[in-house]
């Protein structure tokens, strides 16, 4: 799970704590900042951080990245700007989180850590439902570290809307902290405690039949929320358990690419005492288990089913596979969507029997899965529009106007591309879009020298397309003009009479 780093620069973070402190408030913000990303460097590596300054705008300093000296070394450069707001703020940083991560399905996307004397406030009406649609959202899960010793009005007015917002049963992602004082020394504890509690990753008991190893998990799986059966009124909780037992192994064309709420990196830690992986009395250190899980699940293609709840009738799975990157001791565990049944093509997960349970040579000539043999891939030769940028909107109505220019030799291709734009634009809602193209090959056809027989066949192409464009038409395919144009001079088998019949008839020779 990324992590995203917010540091307060306002106005009254330049003030001291009392007139007896040698630091401000944003002094103590920075060295606390430059302690989280020592933490987070040393306990996840791999993680992707970044680093917003929030003042009246958000203002990102750095991108989600893996760099993390190059922060540290910029902190110190932090100064002190103009007011901040929170409300804001929380709502750039979940549309960032959006934008390089995609919505979090069911559970936190990115986690959230703000820095600050909370020296502002909350406006009401608009900047408190703002803020409350940042955080119910699910997308990203906050922990603020108030440098006071109690929160301020702002954080006071925003636990308001956390209660108002439980009280409607939505789950409200936030965590606030304040340190005992606001001497160094207290910050300090303050944002160790922090970093042991929301930042630092799981470690659990890892069951293989009789085997059990301890292993980490980077970053630790976050709880969530479900409605069990049509008639439950409130959710229910999920939370992940310190035992992740191994229930059985898939192919992955079995299991193909279900939809998961989380990955976690799953490192090696101290092996327990009672770990039964290693024979007693031997002098070499057996290797470790997720050693030999990701050999074995990589030399075979397979992924290991298994359970993440805390009861014994939890309904929540995940599954274990070979880290892509191809790291040594790694495996990769994705969370499934809670319930039983996660993955429909599956069936529900507790019916599922082992193989050796069936006969061979029923399983060679029967799919015990409703998966699509792999004889039966759909093509990938069109690609799919994505209008997520202006700049893809532009190179697809570039392409009409390219093939408008080379008819009739492209009609084919010209109609093609038309028919694709405006049948997403139709799906979309973007009908401005079809009128503009609409303008643009009005503006083709103006410009046409007529006169030549190529060009009397490009104007036709282009009248009919224009007049298909027309807000009556949008519904149906575009298609070629009915009428045959009439063809060059000199075009084989093509003869024209007095009437303009066109005679197709070959002459023999």
């Amino acid at each position: 799970m990324p992590t995203l780093l917010l540091l307060d620069r306002s106005l009254s973070m330049a003030r001291r704590p009392s007139p007896d402190s040698k630091l401000t408030y944003l002094e103590l913000a920075v060295s606390s900042a430059h302690q989280v990303l020592t933490h987070l460097a040393r306990t996840a590596p791999a993680e992707f951080v970044a680093l917003g300054l929030v003042g009246s705008e958000l203002e990102l300093a750095f991108s989600f990245t893996q760099d993390v000296s190059a922060m540290q070394q910029y902190l110190p450069s932090v100064g002190p700007r103009d007011a901040a707001r929170l409300a804001p703020a929380l709502e750039a940083a979940s549309q960032l989180i959006v934008r390089d991560f995609g919505p979090g399905l069911g559970g936190p996307a990115c986690r959230v850590l703000l820095l600050t004397d909370d020296g502002g406030r909350l406006a009401p009406g608009l900047e408190a439902s703002s803020a409350a649609r940042a955080l119910a959202d699910g997308r990203i899960d906050l922990s603020v570290l108030c440098l006071r010793s109690a929160p301020g009005p702002c954080l006071t007015e925003l636990q308001q809307v956390q209660r108002q917002q439980q009280q409607q049963q939505q789950h409200f992602s936030l965590t606030i902290s304040s340190p005992a004082d606001c001497s160094l020394k207290a910050v300090s504890e303050a944002v160790q405690s922090l970093c042991q509690s929301r930042l630092s990753p799981m470690t659990v008991r890892l069951h293989c039949g009789s085997v059990t190893q301890l292993v980490e998990l980077h970053p630790g799986p976050s709880g969530c929320d479900r409605f069990v059966g049509s008639g439950c009124r409130s959710p229910r909780r999920y939370q992940p358990d310190k035992d992740v037992r191994l229930i059985g192994f898939l192919q992955i064309s079995e299991i193909y690419s279900p939809a998961v709420l989380s990955r976690h990196l799953v490192l090696p830690a101290a092996a327990l005492p009672e770990s039964s992986a290693g024979a007693p009395g031997a002098s070499v250190e057996p290797p470790h288990l997720t050693t030999l899980l990701q050999a074995s699940l990589r030399a075979d293609s397979f992924v290991a089913l298994a359970t993440l709840g805390n009861t014994e009738d939890s309904d929540w799975y995940c599954f274990l596979h070979a880290h892509p990157g191809g790291r040594r001791c790694a495996l990769l565990l994705s969370v499934l969507e809670p319930g039983p049944e996660p993955a429909v093509w599956l069936g529900k997960i507790p019916y599922l029997a082992p193989a050796s349970d069936f006969d061979e040579a029923a399983l060679a000539n029967v799919n015990p899965f409703p998966v699509k043999p792999k004889g039966n891939k759909p093509s990938y030769a069109a690609s799919c529009i994505v209008w997520t940028k202006q700049a893809s909107v532009v190179a697809d109505v570039q392409k009409i106007s390219r093939w408008a220019r080379k008819l009739p030799d492209k009609a084919n291709q010209f109609y093609q591309e038309l028919n694709r734009l405006r049948r997403h634009a139709l799906t979309i809602g973007f009908v401005e879009l079809l009128s503009a193209v609409r303008d643009l090959l009005q503006r083709e056809y103006d410009s046409l020298a007529v006169g030549t027989p190529a060009a009397e066949r490009q104007a036709e192409h282009l009248r009919h397309a224009v007049a298909m464009l027309q807000p009556a038409h949008w519904t149906n395919d575009i298609q070629p003009p009915l009428s045959r144009p009439k063809p060059l001079a000199g075009d084989a088998g093509a003869n024209v009479n007095a009437d303009g019949v066109i005679d197709l008839t070959v002459s023999k020779r």
